[in-house]
This record gives structure tokens, sequence and C-alpha cells, in this order.
């Protein structure tokens, strides 16, 4: 037998210290602000599959004011704050998010289409915190009534928030 030892021993060997890494588990979302939010540096990206056409994407610098009634006015950013719990702690999961508009929905006045829900994707870390909000823009976005935020991960809905817009 050669001094480099048996190749059987260091396959298993191998195999063995390349133990599998966790699932991402997560085991609820727990709120931790709801209301309007200061954004900081929003970037907009396109994205022809929702209502504006855009997704903004920006770190959420502080809570407002804790409501569920919300001016409808270009400019106002509202939604929650929540940290998702689970394990393994960092672990990156992709969220759903859901938004429902009331009646008569948002019409894009480039595209003509109306909307009662948009749905995208977001990546977050377990254990982090982090915000789904939706800042409103030109006219055509505020819509008074009962909107909500839903947030799922993959067939279990984690959490769902309601807001009032309302033209005050």
């Amino acid at each position: 037998m050669s001094s480099g030892g048996s190749p059987s021993i260091a396959l298993l060997i191998a195999g063995i210290s390349g133990a599998p890494a966790q699932s991402p588990r997560v085991d609820r979302l727990e709120l931790t602000d709801v209301g309007i939010f200061a954004i900081e540096k929003p970037e907009a990206k396109a994205d022809a599959a929702l209502s504006t056409g855009r997704i903004l994407s920006a770190h959420v610098n502080k809570v407002l004011q804790e409501t569920t009634t919300i001016p409808a006015k270009n400019g106002t950013s509202f939604g929650v704050k929540a940290n998702l719990v689970g394990g393994p702690r960092g672990a990156a999961i992709r969220l759903k998010v859901v938004w429902r508009y009331p009646a008569p929905g948002i019409k894009n006045p480039t595209t003509g289409e109306v909307k009662l829900t948009d749905e995208y994707f977001e990546t977050e870390s377990i254990g982090s915190p982090f915000a789904s909000y939706w800042t409103l823009g030109p006219d055509y976005t505020l819509v008074p009534g009962l909107w909500s935020v839903e947030l799922w991960y993959e067939d279990r809905r984690l959490v769902s928030q309601s807001f009032t817009l309302s033209k005050s």
C-alpha cells in the first residue's frame, strides 16, 4: 500500500465533511411597523408586469406614522416592516408580494391596462428586518379605498395587512 492512504477512505471522509446545507425554514413573519415610511434614495427599475410599469427599490429609513389610514397624495410611501422568523439565520428566501387595489383598480395611462392586483418576488433574509411598501405617484395611482399587501412564502400566506387610502 502506498503512503498516500486508501482512496476509498479518502472519499468516505470527503463525503462526511461535505454535509448538505440546512434548507431554509420560515416559521412566521412578525410585523414590526405598519404605516407611512420615509425612504432613502429610491431607484426605479422597469417592470412591465406591474400596474405602473416600474418597481421602486429603496431603504426604508424610518416610520413617520403608525397608521392604516393613508392620505392619497403623490410621494406617500406606506406598507409594512417585518422580520422573518425561522432558520438558519441569514438564509435567503423568495417572498411573493401581492398588492390588492380597490375598484376600479389602477389604470396605467401609457398601456391602458387596468389592474386590481400586482405580484412580484423579493429576496429577503431570515432574521433580518425588511420592508414591503408602495410609493404613491401620479394621479392614476391615487385610488381611494381599501388596499392590502400580502406576503407569501411558497404556498403559505404569512401576513395580510389592509390600508384605507383617503382623499382628504
